[in-house]
């Protein structure tokens, strides 16, 4: 097991995933966030790191725009009412809220260049359907990743 030490002393940035919001939560975001809460209580209050937590939340995907079709509404009208329903329901349970909230929304531009550079890099091949994916070969042939040999 390694030591701990994070890269700038006394302070932890900590990227989490957060929900797809095109629903109401369930029992497994209840565990998930209340579990990652459980850390962040202990990383704070043990061992006296200031925390620095950003949570993505994905406000636009397939989900979210069949959603808004269906319900003949605009797909950011369905992505904030959930999102906000998230974060009263991760209230209700006492988990501390991050310091910010990533939406892929508003990061559509800096994604698209991340994708381009993995493309770019061969990191990555596009389909015609549009579709990306990894090349997992680009990883080498013992890649403790590279599970699809």
């Amino acid at each position: 097991m390694e030591k701990f030490e994070p890269k700038y002393p006394g302070t932890i940035f900590w990227y989490s995933c957060g929900p797809t919001v095109y629903d109401s939560s369930h029992i497994g975001h209840a565990s998930t966030y209340v579990t990652l809460d459980i850390i962040h209580r202990i990383l704070k209050h043990v061992f006296n790191y200031n925390i620095v937590l950003m949570m993505g939340i994905t406000d636009i995907d397939d989900k979210i725009i069949n959603r808004s079709q269906k319900e003949h509404v605009h797909y950011l009208e369905i992505s904030k009412k959930y999102e906000q329903e998230f974060i009263d329901d991760m209230s209700k349970l006492n988990v501390q809220p991050p310091t910010l909230y990533a939406r892929v929304s508003e990061h559509i531009p800096l994604i698209i260049n991340f994708i381009q550079k993995l493309i770019d890099d061969g990191f990555a091949y596009s389909c015609p359907s549009g579709s990306v994916y990894f090349n997992m070969t680009r990883y080498g042939e013992k890649n403790e990743y590279n599970h699809h040999r």
